[in-house]
C-alpha cells in the first residue's frame, strides 16, 4: 500500500487558475496515495519536530473545505494566517502546490522567507536548503519509491509539481539513515555578520552536533555566540581546535567541527 501524501493540483473545472475560492470538489487541496512522478529530489526535514509538525498542518490544511486550488491566488491561504493567525482558515482561500508546502513548512517551524511571493517549484529546493531547516535527498530510492519516504519529507519535481508525505514507507527507517550535519562556511561572528543563510546552518548544525535547541533565526546574537564559544571548548578537549577560544566562527572552527562531526558519524555537507 502506498504511503499517504497531501497535495494541492488542479481546481474544480481541472485548470490551475480561473475557479472559485476554496475546495468545490473535495479534491483540489486532499490527501491521496503516493504516485511516481519521476521525482527530482526529496526535501527531507533535519528534525522529527518539524517533520511531524509540518505534516499534522498539511493534513489540517487537506481537510479544510475553505482552501482550494488557484494559481493566480497562491498567497490567499497565508495572507489570511497573517491576518488572522488561524493555522486553518474559516473564510475561503486558494494555494497552488508550492505555496501549500511553504505554507506548512513555515507553520511546522522551517526558517523559510516568504515574502510577498512564496517559492515556486522552480526556485524551493534552494529556499527550503537555505532555511537550515532541510537537507536534498537524491538517490533513486528515495525518488522513485515510496518504500524509504518518511512523513514530512517533501517530493519535487522542479518547473511542474510538490507534494508532502504523511505517513512512513515500508522501509523509511531500514537501515536508520545517518544523520547529516550542514556546515556553515566562515567567517561568521557576532555583531559582525549579516549572511543570514550561513548562519542558519552554524545554528542548525551546533542543535544537531550537539543535540541542543537554540534559535535558528539567522541572527549572530548572544545565544549563538555562547554556543560557539562553548563548541570550541569541546572541540579544544577534542584536540581538534588549537586557535582561540573567542566565540567567532572562523575557518578553524570550521574544519574542527567538521572533523568532529565526522567523528561523531555524520555525514558532512
Amino acid at each position: 500500500m502506498a504511503v499517504l501524501i497531501g497535495h494541492a493540483s488542479i481546481d474544480e473545472k481541472g485548470k490551475a487558475k480561473g475557479g472559485l475560492a476554496g475546495d468545490q470538489t473535495g479534491k483540489e487541496v486532499c490527501t491521496r496515495g503516493w504516485y511516481n512522478k519521476d521525482w527530482d529530489v526529496v526535501l527531507r526535514p533535519i528534525s522529527s519536530g518539524l517533520a511531524d509538525n509540518s505534516a499534522r498542518i498539511c493534513e489540517m490544511i487537506c481537510a479544510n473545505a475553505n482552501v482550494g486550488y488557484d494559481q493566480n491566488q497562491r498567497n490567499s491561504l497565508w495572507n489570511a494566517y497573517l491576518r488572522t493567525k488561524r493555522i486553518s482558515p474559516i473564510e475561503k482561500v486558494e494555494c497552488d502546490c508550492s505555496s501549500l508546502m511553504t505554507y506548512c513548512a513555515i507553520l511546522g517551524g522551517a526558517n523559510i522567507i516568504h515574502g510577498s511571493n512564496a517559492p515556486t517549484t522552480s526556485n524551493m529546493v534552494e529556499k527550503f536548503v537555505a532555511s537550515g531547516s532541510y537537507v536534498v535527498l537524491v538517490d533513486k530510492k528515495y525518488k522513485n519509491s515510496d518504500e524509504y519516504l518518511r512523513r514530512g519529507d517533501i517530493l519535487v519535481k522542479r518547473g511542474k509539481h510538490t507534494v508532502m508525505v504523511l505517513s512512513n514507507g515500508l522501509k523509511a527507517y531500514d537501515g536508520e539513515d545517518k544523520k547529516i550535519a550542514v556546515i556553515a562556511k566562515p567567517t561568521l561572528k557576532q555583531n559582525g555578520t549579516k549572511n543570514k543563510t550561513e548562519i542558519r546552518k552554524l545554528q542548525t548544525s551546533i542543535n544537531t552536533i550537539f543535540d541542543l535547541n537554540i534559535d535558528v533565526d539567522g541572527g549572530f546574537g548572544q545565544e549563538t555566540y555562547n554556543a560557539v564559544y562553548n563548541m570550541q571548548i569541546i572541540l579544544q578537549n577534542a584536540k581538534l581546535y588549537n586557535a582561540e577560544v573567542d566565540g567567532s566562527y572562523g575557518p578553524a572552527t570550521e574544519k574542527a567541527l567538521k572533523t568532529y562531526a565526522k567523528q561523531k558519524g555524520f555525514i558532512v555537507k
